[in-house]
């Protein structure tokens, strides 16, 4: 009968001691299972928090090209008023009509000998035709390369 009662026992104790151990092992098994999803869902926040700050740059990225496009024709465009307004004035000054206290006479005897010294100068005194015209670097000009206003 001691026998029985020890076996009994034992028994009970290797069955207590088995769900005691499932019942941890079970406790373990979620545990891992919260810990990994903590650790996936906190992935999946820093890469939604990283594509909003990409976004967020792109977006401020293009909307400085844009200022930076608008802003640089803006000036190009006042460059240009200043130039055509510069020339006008110009062409203006040019244009209107020297008034001078020069009488007659010496106006007249300028434009002859202005004639004369014209028919004097022969293809000797004029310079002659150089070539090639090269850059200060030495190399052939090029035309492409340079823009006029």
């Amino acid at each position: 009968m001691d026998n029985s009662i020890l076996q009994i026992r034992r028994q009970t104790c290797c069955n207590v001691m088995k769900m005691m151990l499932e019942k941890v092992e079970r406790h373990e098994k979620n545990s891992r299972r919260r810990i990994s999803h903590v650790d996936s869902s906190s992935v999946r926040q820093r890469k939604i928090i990283s594509q909003r700050i990409m976004s967020q740059l792109h977006k401020q990225k293009e909307s400085l090209k844009r200022s930076i496009i608008r802003k640089r024709t803006m000036t190009e465009q006042s460059i240009r008023r200043e130039v055509k307004s510069e020339v006008q004035k110009a062409l203006d000054n040019s244009s209107q009509p020297t008034t001078s206290k020069i009488k007659p006479e010496k106006k007249e005897a300028r434009t002859v000998e202005r004639s004369s010294n014209r028919h004097s100068t022969t293809m000797e005194n004029a310079p002659k035709d150089v070539g090639d015209v090269y850059c200060v670097c030495r190399t052939p000009y090029d035309n492409t390369k340079y823009s006029y206003f």
